[in-house]
């Protein structure tokens, strides 16, 4: 039983995931999740609009919810990290005229996912089995770096909430510690979410462009990593190495932190979507590269999340659903 169970309402629950790009939908029933929709998030001024906007399309009006947010939820309002949206939980709650509300954080719904998940959902790469009821890690890198946890007590699976995207970034390398010379000019204090993003990714490239002293071009980051993955460019592909280097080391101090012998997850569409090129970089040789504890590491399985559902499932497990 999750310390989250509630089976007090049997009508579908909304159940939403909202990044700073794109919110996901979905209706949760009886441990189902159906009727998932993505709207973007710069076409709405409010939550509410786009909550609004998703129950006219499907046709049904739920009357609890979970939504589950990039940002911390202990604020009031809520503010989304990397998003205009804003808003009070109550005062959300009473506007779509909800019975219930529960607001938590994205990578505290995906972590609740972890347990439910099957074997088609998930990655295996590097060595280490999992051990059950050992505590898991879940992190990943999207609009910003999200992270969490879950530790086993006598009543189910206990997530961490926390921010740990904001830890500091440790450059392992000289050509690293160059990089973090330059972006220094940029950020007095550089964070893993400095690398470890979306903007992250193109940060690296353009920093990647100075050191190489070429001209930058106007790159998203699926362009820079697609180079990269071609060999096309060569400040990409010292990008995205660098970006992968970056993932293993925290996801390794992530490991250590928790004792993660029940699997470090990787989530987060940029690492879904590329898996083949972490899984063959040295992602998992960092992550296990800590020095006396390397035995230690090798020990811990790691996986990539490979299912787009995986956070709105887990806002069906913190409100019952």
């Amino acid at each position: 039983m999750n310390k989250y169970s509630n089976n007090s309402n049997s009508s579908p629950a909304l159940v939403a995931d909202i990044g700073g790009t794109n919110a996901r939908f979905a209706l949760a029933d009886k441990g189902k999740v159906f009727e998932e929709k993505v709207l973007a998030v710069k076409d709405f001024n409010h939550p509410r609009d786009a909550i609004q906007t998703y129950f006219e399309d499907v046709g049904i009006k739920a009357e609890q919810g979970c939504i589950a947010v990039a940002c911390p939820v202990h604020t009031n309002p809520i503010q989304l990290t990397n998003s205009h949206w804003q808003f009070f939980p109550d005062s959300l709650s009473k506007e779509l005229n909800f019975s219930r509300l529960k607001i938590i954080n994205d990578f505290t719904a995906l972590s609740l996912a972890v347990p439910l998940m099957k074997e088609q959902d998930v990655i295996k790469f590097g060595s280490g089995i999992v051990i059950d009821e050992k505590p898991i890690g879940v992190l990943g890198p999207g609009t910003g770096l999200g992270m969490s946890g879950l530790i086993h007590s006598n009543s189910g699976w206990i997530p961490l909430q926390g921010e740990g995207g904001h830890i500091s970034y440790s450059a392992q390398t000289e050509l690293e510690i160059e990089v973090v010379r330059i972006l220094h000019k940029e950020f007095p204090r550089v964070s893993a979410e400095r690398i470890l993003t979306g903007d992250g990714i193109q940060r690296l490239y353009r920093t990647m462009c100075i050191i190489n002293d070429k001209a930058t071009e106007n790159l998203q980051p699926h362009q820079i990593a697609e180079l990269a993955i071609s060999k096309k460019d060569d400040s990409c592909v010292s990008a995205m190495d660098i970006f992968a280097a970056a993932l293993g080391d925290v996801a390794g101090d992530l490991g250590l932190v928790l004792g993660a012998f029940g699997g470090i997850y990787l989530g987060g569409g940029i690492v879904s979507k590329h898996h083949k090129y972490f899984i063959q970089s040295s992602l998992r040789r960092r992550f296990e590269n800590k020095g006396r504890f390397d035995s230690y590491m090798r020990d811990i399985p790691t996986f990539i999340i490979h299912c787009e559902l995986s956070a709105l499932k887990g806002c069906a497990v913190a409100i019952g659903e």
